[in-house]
C-alpha cells in the first residue's frame, strides 16, 4: 500500500466553491478535479493491490520484479538501477529484492567485470511467476481501461504528461501570503 490516501467523502464543486469564495485566486475546479485525480489514483491502486495479492505479490514486488523481468532481461540489473527507475530508496529496494529472493523469484550475483557490483535476474521461478501473473493482470488491465475509447486513452495520455510537468508547482513555496479578498482591499 502507498502513502496515498484519499478521504472517500471528498467535497462536491459547489462545496469547494463556498470553502474558498473569500479567496479569488483560487480556482475550485482546480481543486475538484486534483481530487478526483487522486481519488481515482487510489481507487486503481487498491484493485491492482487485489489482482496482485493473489498472486502473493505487492505492488513493490510487482514493479521491482517488472524491472528485473524487461529492463534486466539481458545482463541484469542493479539495485542502484532499479532504486532509480522506481524513485524510491536503495534500502526500500533492498527489502523488495530481500522477499523476492526469499521466495527464490531472484538472484543476486556480483559481476564479473566489477566485483563491487551486484546484478539481479530472474530464476527460472521468477520466470514463471511472471508468464503466470503477467497476462492476466495485463487483461484486467485492458478490460478496465475499455471504458475509454482509442482517442479518449490517448488524449487521458496526453493530459497525464501535461499534468505530471506542471507536478513542480505543487511543492512550490508561496511567497506572497494569501489572505481573504474582504481583508485584502485597503
Amino acid at each position: 500500500m502507498s502513502d496515498l490516501l484519499v478521504p472517500k467523502d471528498l467535497p462536491a464543486l459547489d462545496e469547494i466553491s463556498q470553502q474558498i469564495r473569500d479567496y479569488p485566486q483560487l480556482d475550485a475546479l482546480a481543486i475538484f478535479t486534483m481530487n478526483e485525480l487522486l481519488r481515482t489514483a487510489r481507487t486503481l491502486e487498491l484493485e491492482l493491490d487485489k489482482d496482485l495479492s493473489a498472486h502473493n505479490l505487492t505492488m513493490g514486488r510487482h514493479v521491482t520484479l517488472w524491472c528485473v523481468a524487461v529492463l534486466g532481461a539481458d545482463e541484469g540489473i542493479t539495485p542502484a538501477e532499479i532504486s532509480e527507475q522506481l524513485g524510491v530508496t536503495r534500502a526500500t529496494i533492498t527489502g523488495l529484492l530481500d522477499a523476492l529472493e526469499k521466495e527464490k523469484l531472484i538472484i543476486r550475483q556480483r559481476r564479473e567485470d566489477d566485483r563491487r557490483k551486484i546484478s539481479v535476474f530472474l530464476t527460472a521461478k521468477g520466470l514463471k511467476k511472471v508468464e503466470q501473473v503477467y497476462p492476466p493482470h495485463y487483461l484486467n488491465i485492458t478490460q478496465a481501461m475499455k471504458v475509454l475509447s482509442k482517442a479518449e486513452k490517448m488524449q487521458l495520455i496526453g493530459l497525464l504528461r501535461r499534468l505530471r510537468a506542471a507536478a513542480p508547482a505543487l511543492s512550490k513555496p508561496q511567497t506572497k501570503p494569501m489572505r481573504p479578498k474582504s481583508r485584502a482591499a485597503g
